[in-house]
C-alpha cells in the first residue's frame, strides 16, 4: 500500500464505526516494518464517545469536521508528539515524585568499556625511626611500591610514597618537622613502621595558622616526628583514619640478636622515650587501625655503614596485600557518586583555603556584593574580569563567603551561594565535573528527602542543572560562583561554555571570574545584562593589608615607621600593584632574610613580576648547585605543555641528574633507558623543599589534589623561566629531549613498547616532544607500532593522533629519509579507514586489525594477541574492500536523527544538527568529533554559519539560538517565530539571515545585530527558503504547493511560481544563470525549474519516488543534486538540456585526433542534418553524406567517395499521400543537387541511400525548404528557385524551376514557408529579409526589410504572431511583417548561426557551440546548453511522426550539428540525469557541497553523516539492501537476495553464481533437498531454483524448476518434509497446495492477530514459532509429517504470560528460543528474557542497543542481536553479559547461523553488504 522508500509520517483513517480487522494488520505491520514513529489518526464518521488510546502516537476521534482535518494535517506528526513528550526538559519540568528515568541509549553497556581518562595520585606516607628502619623503608621503596604501581595503573591510580627519612641523616632531620607535617597533610594513605626506638624530639614546629594543624594546641611537649606524624593524619581523618592507615610494630627479641656497636641504634634511647613508644602503641591499638604485630626478622650485618636486617620477606608481602586491599577499598570500589560527592569535598577544601588567604580589597569585596544584589532581582550575570596574577580565584572565594555571611553587606544582604573553581584540581577543568558539583548544590537546597541519582551524560547533567535552576523554590536568593569561567573544558579539551544560562531565574544571580584576555569576555559582554566587574590593581592600602597579613601569619612583621619604613618600600614596588608579586616577595623575605639586613633586603628586592622571579631562580639553584639535574629538570618543566605532577618531576629530576654526571653528548636511548631506571634518587626531603620553593615561585596552585600541578600559568612567570632556563635553541632541545624520554617511559614503563596502562597526558604530549627534540626516528618507531596506536584510540585521542601523522609528514619531508616508511604507513592507513568506528567504539580497535588481509602488519599484530583473554573477536571472513565497493564514507554517526549539516567558511569544521538539540563539530580531515554543544530549546531544524564563524541554528519551537564555536558559548536566544522553524537560508556575504515557519511568516534577520529587519506574512505554513545569490531575492516553498518570489530590500511580493500540486520541500537558485533559474521540490518527489524573470515553468521532471527533500547545485551550477525522502540522491545536469542521442563519424570515435594547431579540426565539420524517421542524414564539410540510427547512433551507411562539402539536406515529400519522405536532396559546394533514394535489404530494413539523380545549379546550394507543392532552393548566386513537386513521375534528369524570384543582393543563407505555404521568407548576406508571396503566379515580393541586421543572416522562421531572424551580428529579432517592423530583439555576444521554433519557444544555435532556448513572447532566456565545444552550424527541430498528437515543448527534441563533427540530439527543456548514489537507509535531510572539492556531505534519518564523491560517471550497479539470507542444510552454501531481486550464491566466501530472479524484491528465501531453494517476491509468488554446477563445480548456474503462484505475500519459508509459507497476514500454508484443498494445508486461525517474530528448526519434521500478539508473546509448535498429511491442526501454541502494564512497552521486533530461554528485542533496541526452566516471569527490558533489534539468535553458550545501530552483538547466554560485538556499514536486516558450526553466521546490511562473522566460543 505504501512503498518501503517512502516514509508516511502521518495515516488517517475515516470510517463509519470501526477500522477492518485487515487495515488495523496493515497499518500495524508498516509501523513495525517502516516507521514506528508514524501517526494514526482514527476518525469514526458517526459521533460516539472518544476512546482512549494507550499507545503512544495513535488517536481516536469521532465526528467529522474541517477543524479535525486541518489539526492533523497542521499539527498531526510525530516530531510534536515528541515534542509534547519532552515539554518536560524544555520548560524543566521536574518529574512526580516516584517516576521513573527513561532507559535511553546512553544506557547501553558497551563491551569493553574504554578506560578511564582521569588518573589520580594516591601519596602514601611512610612514618620510621631514622637510624633501625633502613631495611624496611628499602623494601618498601624498592620492592613494595613498584608492584603497587604496576597493579594499580589498570584502575588509573599512580601510587606515589612519601618517605622523608630515606637518603637523609637524623642529624639532617632536625629542620624538618614541619616538612614533615606539612607531606602528611597531602596524603591519603600512612604505613607506621615501629620498633623500640621513640625518634627525634624536635623543638615545637612553628606552622602556619590552619586548620589541619590546630591539634598541635592541645598536644603534649616533647613529641617525636614520628608521633607527630601519626597525630596529625588522625587529625586530617578523624573519621577514616581506621581505613587509611595502618601500622606494623616489630619483634623487639631482634633486639637481642643486633650487635653491642650496633644496639643503640635499636633499642629506646631512653626511660623516658621507652615509656612514650609504648604509650603510643597502645594508643594506636585502641584506635581500631590495622596493626600487624611482632613482625620477624634476623640481623644481617652492616652495609655502606648503615644496620640491615633479613628475612623481612615476610613483612614486604603482607604490607603489600594489607595495603593493595585497603587502596582498593578506598579508590578502585568508588561508585560515580562517591566521586561526585569527591569532587564536592574538594571544592569545599580549596574554598576554605582560599579565604584564609584573602586580605585586602574589602571595599571592592563590598561593591562586588552590591552588584550581586542587584543582578539577582532580575535573574543576572555578573562577570569578574583581571589579568593573570590579579587574584581572581581568591576574591572569587573571598566573595563566596561574604555573600554567604553578609559580612561585607552594608544592607547584611545574605544569600544561599553554590561556588565553584577549576583551580581546585587537574580535573576541576571538566565541564561535567562543574555541572555536577552545581546540581548537587542545587539539590541540597531542596527539601525532599529521595535523593535521585546523578545523570550520567554531560546532555542530561546539563538538562538536570537547567531543570533545579527554575524549579528552585528560593527562600532566598541563590548565587552561583564559577572561577575560571574561561577554562571549562569538555571530554575532548575543548573550551566550552553553553552550560552559562542564557536565562537565569529571578533571585538567582551568576558570577564567573575571567581572564581580561579571554576571548569569552567579549563574548559575555555582549550579552544583554550582562554587569561586568574588574579587580583592577592593588590600591596602597590593600598593598598593605596584604603584606601585615600575610608576614603576621609566620609571626613576621616590616617597620612603617617613619625613619625605616620598610613596608612602605615594598608596596611602593612597581610589582605591586599585582598579589602575586606581594606574595612571592613576602615568601622571598619569610625565607630569605634576617632582621638585621631586612632594610637592605627590601631595597635589592625586584621591581617586576618576572625580575623577581628571575631572581628566586637564580637563588634556587644556587642554594641545590649539588643537585647536577636540577636546572635540567626545571627547564623540561618550562617546556612541558600542560605543567607536570610532582611525581613526574621528582622522576625528570633524578634522570636529570644521572644525566648530568655523564660526560658528553647523550644518545636518545641512554636517555630513555635512565628515564625507566634511574641509577640514584633524590632524597624526599630534600625534592620536598625544592617542590615548596617552585610553589611559593609559580603561585601556589590552590589544588585540593595531593599531588600537585606544577605549572607555568602567569604568562609572566612563564616568560622569566624561558629566560632562565631555555636562552639558546639547543637548551630547548635538550629540555625537550628529557621531557619526551620521561613521558615514554611513563607510557610504557616496562620497556615493552605495549604501552598499556598508560596515561592519557603521556600519550598526547609525547609526540610533540620528539618533534620538538629532533628525534623523528623514534617518532617514526611510535607512529608504526599498534600498541600507540591502541592506546591513544583507547583515551579517545584519535583525532590528535591523526594530526600527529601530519605534523610528521611536515617533519619528515625536510629530514633524512627514515627505513620502514611502509610499516607507518600500514598504521596510518588503517586508522584512516576505521577511524570513525574506533572513535564510536575503541574496543574494537584489536578486532578490526585481525580482520585487515592476512598479508597486512595490522592483522600479524592482531594474530599475537589472540588467546590472551578478554572480549571474544568477531571475524570478517569475507572482507575483500574489492568486493564491497563504496560509492561512499561513513563519516560519523549519531544517537539521534540528524537534521541539518553544514561546513565551515574555511572548511575546517562540519556541523550535524540533531532532532534532539546536540550540535556535533566534526573536524573535515580526520573525520573526528572534536566539540559537541547543547541546545537550549527542543530540537534543531537548521543552521547556518555567519559573520566571523558564529553559528545560528534554528529550532522546533520556533527559536534562533547564535553560538559563539571558539568559546562554546551560546551568545544570543531570539523568539523568532511561534511555531516550527522549518528552514533558514544565508545571503552571500553572510550579513542577513532569513527564516520560515509554520507560524506562516517569512523574516529575515540581521545576522550581525540579532534583530528582524523585515517580514512577510504567507496564505500557507513555509516549509523551505533560500536566497538568490546576489541576495535580494527571496524564495521561500509553501504547503499549498506554490513558491513566493519577495524582494526583501523593496518589500516587493513578486508574481508566485504555481505549479506543484503538493507541498514544496526544496528550494535552490542556480549560482551560474543569474538567479534567472530556480529548481524547486516537491513532497510528491516532483522537481520543477522555473525561469524567475517570467513567473514560468521552464521544465518538470520526478526525482524521486518519495519526497524531494533537498536540492543543490555542484560545481558552480554545473550539476544538480536532489537528495529524498526515498533514502536516494540524483546527480542531474545544473540546467535545462539532456543528451539524447550523439551521432559521431567512425573517424571521431576511432582515429585520435592529430597534433594540429587549435583553430585546426581533426575530423569533418558536421554542415547539415535531415531526419526521416528512425534516420538522420548528416552532410559534412568535404565528406559527403552520412546516414545514422537515431535509435543506436551507429553509422549506417555513407556516401563513399564523394569529397564534396554538403551545405544543405532535405527529406522530400512529392504528395500528400505519402506516409514518410522517399527522396533526400542534398546541395554540394559543387554547385550540384543530388538526389537519393532509400535502399532496402530484404526484409523491408533500410539499408543505405543510392543516387537515382544529379543536376546543376548557379552557385553553391545554400538552403532547401519545401511546402505541399513547392520546392525552394537558394544559392550563393543571389536567386531563389521554386520546383513543382506534384508530379510523382517527373524525370528528375530534366527538372526545371518553374519560377526565379530575384530581389536579394547577395547570397540567401535561410528559407522557410509559412505555416499555410502561401508565404516564403528569405534571407541573406546583404543583411535583408525578403517576403514573397507564392500562392500567385508568378511569385511577387510582397514586403522587403533592407538592413535587417548588421552582418549576414543567418536562419530565419514563422511563428503564430511574427517572424523571427538570427544573424551573425549576434542578434535575434522579432519581425512584424504588416508593420515592417522589429518587435523586439535579444543580443548575445557572439553570432547566432542558425535558429528553429516551437511555441513561444526559440532555439538558436551559436558561433561558441551554445544552444540557446528563449521565451520569444517575453524575450527571456530559458536555458544556455554547452551543447559543443565548437561552431554549430545548424539547429532543427526532430520532426513529429504523429501527425495527431500536438508536440509538448518539453518533449521536444532538437538536433545541432558542429564543426565537432558531431551531430547531438538534445531535449532543451529537460535536465539530465547523470547518476544515482545509494548509501543510506533512511530519508536523507541534509546536504552540502565541499567547497574545492568534488565531494559533498549528506545528513539521514539512519543516522549517519557520509561523504561522496560525485562524478559524471554513474556509480557501478546497485542492488539495494539485503532481504533475505539463508544457509544450505550443510552450512557450505550461502544464499542471499536483495530488494532488487538480485539473487546470489556463496560458497568459501566467494560468489558462485548469480540471477535477476525478478523485478521483485526477494523477501524470504528456504533451501530445500536435492539442491534446490524456494524464494519468495514481493509479488504472490514463490519460486523454486536449483544449483547447477559446472565441471569444475567452481561457479553454478541458477534454473528456475517450478513456480508457484499463492493467494498472499509469503514473508517467511522453512522446509520441514514440506514447503511452508508465512503470509504476511500471518497464516501458515503449505506453498505447494492450491485450489479446493487449500484449507487442508493451511492454518488460519492468527490470521491478523500474531506477527511472527522468528522460526527455528526443531528436526527435520518440525519447528518452533515465536509470535507477538497483542504485545504478549506466543510460542508455536509446529509439525507436518509430509505432502499427503493435512497439517490445518499442526500447530499448537501458548501464551506466555506478560504483565498488562509490560504490554504497553515498545513494540516487540524480534524474538527466539532454544530449549528453555525465550529472547525478545524491542523497537528501542531493550532485549528481555524468559528463562521457563526458573518459572514464566520475564526479566525486566534491559538497553542493549541504541536502536530497533532486528533479530535475535541462540547457540549453547551465546545470544546473538542484530540491530538497526549497524551492530551485532555477542551475550554470553548464563550471565546475560556482552562478550562481544561487530559494526556493520548500514542497518543489519537480516541473520543466519550456519546450521552445522553456530558460532559462523551471514549477516546483511541495509547497505547492500553480505557480512560472513565467525568468532571462538
Amino acid at each position: 500500500m505504501i512503498p518501503k522508500n517512502n516514509k508516511v509520517d502521518n495515516i488517517i483513517v475515516l470510517c463509519d464505526r470501526w477500522m477492518s480487522a485487515e487495515l488495523q494488520w496493515a497499518i500495524k505491520s508498516y509501523r513495525n516494518e517502516i516507521n514506528n514513529n508514524a501517526l494514526i489518526v482514527e476518525i469514526l464518521l458517526i459521533n460516539r464517545e472518544s476512546e482512549f488510546s494507550p499507545e503512544r502516537n495513535y488517536v481516536k476521534l469521532s465526528g467529522f469536521s474541517e477543524q479535525i482535518l486541518r489539526f492533523v494535517a497542521e499539527r498531526g506528526s510525530s516530531r510534536l508528539l515528541e515534542h509534547v513528550e519532552h515539554l518536560d526538559k524544555m520548560y524543566n519540568v521536574p518529574p512526580p515524585e516516584g517516576a521513573k528515568g527513561p532507559q535511553t541509549a546512553d544506557n547501553v553497556v558497551q563491551i569493553p568499556a574504554s578506560p578511564k581518562s582521569r588518573w589520580r595520585g594516591v601519596r602514601v606516607f611512610i612514618s620510621s625511626t631514622f637510624r633501625d628502619m633502613h631495611t624496611e623503608r628499602d623494601i618498601l621503596v624498592r620492592g613494595v611500591f613498584p608492584e603497587l604501581r604496576r597493579r594499580a595503573a589498570s584502575h588509573c591510580l599512580y601510587l606515589q610514597e612519601v618517605e622523608l627519612r630515606w637518603g637523609v641523616t637524623e642529624e639532617e632531620s632536625d629542620r624538618a618537622a614541619q616538612l614533615c607535617l606539612s607531606e602528611v597533610c597531602r596524603s591519603q594513605m600512612m604505613v607506621a613502621i615501629l620498633g623500640e626506638r621513640y625518634g627525634l624530639v624536635p623543638p615545637k614546629p612553628v606552622l602556619p595558622d590552619l586548620p589541619q594543624h590546630r591539634w598541635l594546641a592541645s598536644a603534649p611537649a616533647d613529641l617525636s616526628i614520628t608521633e607527630m606524624e601519626i597525630r596529625q593524619f588522625e587529625a586530617l581523618y578523624p573519621d577514616t583514619a581506621q581505613q587509611r592507615m595502618m601500622c606494623y610494630f616489630r619483634d623487639p627479641n631482634i633486639n637481642k640478636s643486633v650487635p653491642v656497636a650496633w644496639r643503640s641504634d635499636f633499642v629506646a634511647e631512653s626511660k623516658e622515650a621507652e615509656s612514650k613508644m609504648a604509650s603510643l602503641k597502645e594508643r594506636i591499638r585502641q584506635s581500631e587501625v590495622k596493626v600487624t604485630e611482632n613482625y620477624s626478622c634476623e640481623w644481617g650485618g652492616v652495609v655502606d655503614g648503615k644496620p640491615y636486617l633479613k628475612n623481612l620477606e615476610d613483612f614486604g608481602k603482607a604490607l603489600l596485600e594489607d595495603l593493595w586491599m585497603a587502596v582498593v577499598k578506598q579508590f578502585v570500589e568508588e561508585d560515580e557518586e562517591a566521586e561526585a560527592s569527591l569532587d564536592v569535598m574538594e571544592q569545599e577544601v580549596h574554598q576554605g583555603a582560599l579565604q584564609r588567604q584573602f586580605f585586602g580589597r574589602a571595599k571592592l569585596l563590598t561593591a562586588a556584593g552590591e552588584m550581586v544584589e542587584q543582578s539577582q532581582t532580575k535573574g543576572g550575570l555578573l562577570v569578574v574580569e583581571g589579568g593573570p596574577g590579579e587574584g581572581k580565584t581568591v576574591f572569587m572565594a573571598a566573595l563566596a563567603d561574604s555573600l554567604r555571611t553578609g559580612v561585607n553587606s552594608r544592607k547584611n544582604f545574605t544569600c544561599d551561594v553554590i561556588s565553584y573553581s577549576t583551580a581546585a584540581s587537574q580535573s576541576a577543568r571538566s565541564v561535567e565535573n562543574l555541572l555536577r558539583c552545581l546540581v548537587q548544590g542545587l539539590k541540597k537546597m531542596k527539601d525532599t528527602e529521595e535523593e535521585s541519582p546523578l545523570p550520567h551524560s554531560y546532555r542530561d547533567l546539563l538538562s538536570e542543572f537547567a531543570s533545579n535552576l527554575s524549579d528552585l523554590k528560593k527562600k532566598k536568593p541563590l548565587v552561583l560562583l564559577v572561577d575560571g569561567a574561561d577554562l571549562v573544558q569538555d571530554d575532548r579539551g575543548q573550551l566550552s561554555s553553553e552550560w552559562i544560562p542564557q536565562q537565569l531565574p529571578q533571585g538567582v544571580c551568576l558570577v564567573v571570574s575571567i581572564t581580561t584576555k579571554a576571548a569569552l569576555l567579549q563574548t559575555l559582554a555582549k550579552k544583554r545584562g550582562t554587569v561586568l566587574f574588574s579587580l583592577g590593581q592593588l590600591t596602597m592600602p590593600d598593598r598593605k593589608e596584604i603584606v601585615r597579613k600575610g608576614l603576621d601569619s609566620f609571626g613576621k612583621k616590616l617597620s612603617d615607621s617613619a625613619f625605616n619604613n620598610q613596608l612602605q618600600t615594598l608596596i611602593s614596588k612597581k610589582g605591586a600593584a599585582s598579589p602575586l608579586y606581594l606574595h612571592l616577595a613576602c615568601e622571598d623575605l619569610r625565607n630569605f632574610s634576617s632582621f638585621d639586613k631586612l632594610t637592605e633586603g627590601l631595597q635589592y628586592l625586584p621591581q617586576s613580576l618576572g625580575a623577581l622571579v628571575l631572581y628566586s631562580l637564580e637563588r634556587l639553584c644556587s642554594q641545590h648547585r649539588c643537585m647536577l639535574g636540577l636546572h635540567w629538570a626545571l627547564a623540561a618543566l618550562t617546556v612541558s605543555p600542560s605543567g607536570l605532577r610532582e611525581r613526574d618531576f621528582y622522576s625528570l629530576l633524578n634522570t636529570c641528574n644521572d644525566l648530568s654526571s655523564q660526560d658528553g653528548k647523550v644518545t636518545w636511548q641512554e636517555v630513555l633507558h635512565l628515564s625507566r631506571k634511574p641509577k640514584g634518587r633524590v632524597p624526599m626531603a630534600n625534592f620536598t623543599l625544592i617542590v615548596q620553593s617552585l610553589q611559593s615561585l609559580i603561585g601556589p596552585s590552590h589544588c585540593y589534589d595531593t599531588d600537585d600541578l606544577l605549572a607555568l600559568t602567569n604568562p609572566e612567570v612563564r616568560k622569566a623561566f624561558e629566560d632562565f632556563f631555555l636562552q639558546k635553541d639547543k637548551y630547548k632541545t635538550r629540555a625537550h629531549l628529557v621531557l619526551a624520554a620521561h613521558l615514554w617511559a611513563l607510557a610504557d614503563s616496562q620497556g615493552s613498547d605495549s604501552f598499556l596502562h598508560c596515561e592519557a597526558d603521556s600519550v598526547l604530549h609525547l609526540p610533540a616532544s620528539l618533534i620538538q627534540s629532533d628525534q623523528l626516528e623514534a617518532l617514526h618507531s611510535l607512529l608504526s607500532n599498534y600498541y600507540f596506536l591502541y592506546a591513544n584510540v583507547r583515551r579517545g585521542l584519535m583525532h590528535h593522533l591523526l594530526e600527529t601523522y601530519s605534523l610528521y609528514d611536515g617533519k619528515h619531508k625536510s629530514a633524512p629519509s627514515l627505513h620502514y616508511e611502509g610499516r607507518l604507513q600500514d598504521c596510518r592507513s588503517f586508522l584512516q579507514r576505521h577511524g570513525r568506528l574506533l572513535s564510536s567504539w575503541p574496543a574494537l580497535f584489536v578486532q578490526q586489525a585481525l580482520n585487515e588481509p592476512s598479508y597486512s602488519s595490522a592483522h600479524t599484530w592482531a594474530q599475537g594477541l589472540m588467546g590472551k583473554g578478554g572480549a571474544r573477536v568477531v571475524e570478517w571472513q569475507n572482507n575483500d574492500r574489492k568486493i564491497h565497493h563504496e560509492t561512499s564514507e561513513l563519516v560519523s554517526t549519531f544517537s539521534s536523527e540528524p537534521t541539518c549539516v553544514v561546513v565551515s567558511p574555511d572548511a575546517e569544521l562540519m556541523v550535524v544538527g540533531t532532532g534532539k538539540g546536540t550540535l556535533h563539530f566534526i573536524h573535515t580531515q580526520t573525520g573526528q568529533e572534536v566539540k559537541s554543544l547543547v541546545s537550549s530549546c527542543d530540537g534543531i531544524s537548521s543552521c547556518v554559519f555567519l559573520l566571523d564563524g558564529r553559528l545560528a541554528t534554528t529550532s522546533f519551537d520556533g527559536r534562533i539560538e547564535i553560538w559563539d564555536i571558539g568559546n562554546g558559548c551560546r551568545t544570543a536566544l531570539i523568539e523568532g517565530h511561534t511555531n516550527v522553524i522549518t528552514a533558514s537560508a544565508l545571503t552571500a556575504d553572510r550579513k542577513h539571515l532569513a527564516t520560515v515557519s509554520l507560524d506562516f511568516m517569512l523574516k529575515v534577520w540581521s545576522s550581525t545585530k540579532g534583530k528582524e529587519v523585515a517580514a512577510l506574512p504567507s496564505s500557507s505554513p513555509l516549509n523551505c527558503v533560500t536566497f538568490d545569490p546576489k541576495g535580494h531575492l527571496l524564495a521561500a516553498g509553501c504547503w499549498d504547493g506554490n513558491v513566493i518570489m519577495w524582494n526583501w530590500l523593496q518589500n516587493e511580493t513578486l508574481t508566485s511560481l504555481c505549479g506543484h500540486q503538493s507541498s514544496v520541500r526544496s528550494l535552490s537558485f542556480s549560482p551560474s544563470s543569474s538567479s534567472s533559474m530556480l529548481c524547486s521540490g516537491s513532497i510528491s518527489g516532483e522537481v520543477r525549474v522555473w525561469s524567475v524573470p517570467t513567473s514560468t515553468c521552464v521544465g518538470c521532471f520526478q526525482a524521486h519516488s518519495g519526497a524531494a527533500e533537498v536540492l543543490t547545485f555542484l560545481d558552480e551550477g554545473s550539476m544538480l543534486l536532489s537528495a529524498g525522502s526515498d533514502h536516494m540522491l540524483q546527480l542531474w545536469s545544473g540546467g535545462l538540456g539532456r543528451s539524447v542521442a550523439s551521432l559521431k563519424s567512425d573517424k571521431c570515435e576511432q582515429e585520435p585526433p592529430l597534433k594540429k594547431m587549435k583553430s585546426a579540426s581533426s575530423q569533418p565539420a558536421a554542415l547539415c542534418v535531415a531526419v526521416n524517421g528512425d534516420f538522420a542524414a548528416v552532410g559534412y564539410h568535404g565528406d559527403g553524406i552520412k546516414l545514422f540510427s537515431l535509435e543506436s547512433g551507429e553509422r549506417i551507411w555513407d556516401s563513399g567517395s564523394l569529397d564534396v562539402s554538403v551545405l544543405c539536406l532535405l527529406w522530400v515529400v512529392l504528395d500528400t499521400e505519402q506516409t514518410q519522405p522517399g527522396l533526400l536532396l542534398s546541395g554540394g559546394s559543387d554547385k550540384r543537387v543530388r538526389v537519393w533514394k532509400r535502399k532496402l535489404t530484404e526484409e523491408g530494413l533500410l539499408e543505405g541511400l543510392e543516387m537515382v539523380s544529379m543536376f546543376g545549379v548557379m552557385g553553391g546550394i545554400l538552403a532547401f525548404t519545401q511546402n505541399s507543392t513547392t520546392l525552394a532552393t537558394s544559392s550563393e548566386s543571389f536567386p531563389i528557385a521554386l520546383w513543382k513537386l506534384s508530379n510523382r513521375t517527373f524525370d528528375w534528369s530534366d527538372f526545371e524551376p518553374y519560377d526565379i524570384l530575384r530581389g536579394h543582393i547577395g547570397g540567401v543563407t535561410c528559407l522557410a514557408f509559412s505555416p499555410d505555404g502561401g508565404q516564403l521568407l528569405s534571407g541573406g548576406k546583404d543583411q535583408a529579409l525578403m517576403v514573397w508571396d507564392v500562392s500567385s503566379s508568378p511569385a511577387v515580393l510582397s514586403k522587403s526589410l533592407p538592413h535587417s541586421h548588421k552582418d549576414w543572416i543567418t536562419g530565419c522562421v514563422w511563428t503564430p504572431d511574427c517572424v523571427i531572424s538570427t544573424s551573425n551580428d549576434g542578434r535575434l529579432c522579432l519581425w512584424d511583417l504588416q508593420a515592417g517592423q522589429c518587435l523586439r530583439e535579444i543580443s548575445w555576444k557572439n553570432p547566432l548561426t542558425s535558429v528553429c521554433c516551437l511555441g513561444r519557444y526559440v532555439m538558436a544555435g551559436c558561433s561558441e557551440g551554445a544552444l540557446h532556448v528563449w521565451n520569444w513572447e517575453t524575450s527571456t532566456e530559458i536555458c544556455h546548453i554547452a551543447a559543443h565545444k565548437q561552431h554549430i552550424h545548424h539547429c532543427s527541430l526532430l520532426p513529429n511522426t504523429d501527425e495527431n498528437k500536438e508536440i509538448n515543448p518539453e518533449e521536444m527534441t532538437v538536433l545541432t550539428a558542429s564543426d565537432d563533427g558531431t551531430v547531438r540530439l538534445w531535449k532543451p527543456l529537460q535536465v539530465e540525469h547523470i547518476s544515482t548514489f545509494q548509501g543510506h537507509s533512511g530519508a536523507i535531510c541534509g546536504v552540502v557541497p565541499k567547497e574545492g572539492h568534488p565531494e559533498f556531505l549528506t545528513v539521514s534519518e539512519d543516522c549517519s553523516l557520509r561523504c561522496w564523491k560525485w562524478t559524471a560517471e554513474s556509480p557501478p550497479c546497485q542492488r539495494g539492501p539485503v532481504s533475505a539470507v539463508c544457509f544450505s542444510q550443510r552450512g557450505d552454501l550461502i544464499f542471499a537476495g536483495y530488494e532488487s531481486g538480485f539473487l546470489e550464491v556463496w560458497q568459501h566466501n566467494t560468489v558462485v553464481g548469480h540471477k535477476q530472479a525478478s523485478d521483485s524484491p526477494i523477501k524470504a528465501i528456504c533451501f530445500m533437498p536435492d539442491g534446490q531453494f524456494a524464494v519468495s517476491y514481493l509479488t504472490p509468488v514463490v519460486d523454486v531454483w536449483k544449483l547447477v554446477w559446472n565441471q569444475q563445480h567452481s561457479t553454478a548456474s541458477l534454473l528456475k524448476v517450478t513456480t508457484h503462484t499463492v493467494k498472499d505475500l509469503v514473508v517467511r519459508l522453512h522446509y520441514c518434509t514440506i514447503l511452508i509459507g508465512v503470509s504476511e497476514i500471518g497464516s501458515i500454508f503449505d506453498v505447494t497446495k492450491s485450489g479446493s484443498d487449500l484449507w487442508k494445508h493451511k492454518i488460519s486461525r492468527l490470521e491478523n492477530s500474531v506477527r511472527f517474530l522468528g522460526m527455528t528448526r526443531n528436526d527435520e519434521k518440525s519447528m518452533w514459532l515465536v509470535g507477538e500478539q497483542d504485545g504478549g508473546i506466543q510460542v508455536g509448535f509446529f509439525f507436518a509429517m509430509g505432502p499427503q498429511y493435512s497439517f490445518c491442526q499442526s500447530l499448537g501454541t501458548m501464551d506466555l504470560f506478560t504483565e498488562e502494564e509490560e504490554k504497553k512497552g515498545c513494540q516487540i521486533t524480534a524474538g527466539t528460543l532454544d530449549k528453555d530461554l525465550v529472547v525478545c528485542g524491542d523497537i528501542k533496541g531493550n532485549m528481555w528474557f524468559n528463562q521457563t526452566s526458573e518459572g514464566s516471569s520475564w526479566s525486566s527490558r534491559t538497553p542493549a542497543h541504541s536502536d530497533k533489534i532486528s533479530v535475535l539468535k541462540l547457540t549453547d553458550c551465546s545470544i546473538i542481536s542484530a540491530s538497526y545501530d549497524r551492530t551485532v552483538k555477542l551475550w554470553d547466554r548464563n550471565t546475560k553479559k556482552q562478550v562481544g560485538m561487530f559494526v556493520c556499514g548500514g542497518p543489519v536486516l537480516h541473520l543466519e547461523l550456519n546450521p552445522v558450526k553456530p558460532t559462523e553466521m551471514v549477516c546483511g546490511d541495509g547497505q547492500g553488504k553480505l557480512y560472513f562473522l565467525s568468532w571462538k566460543e
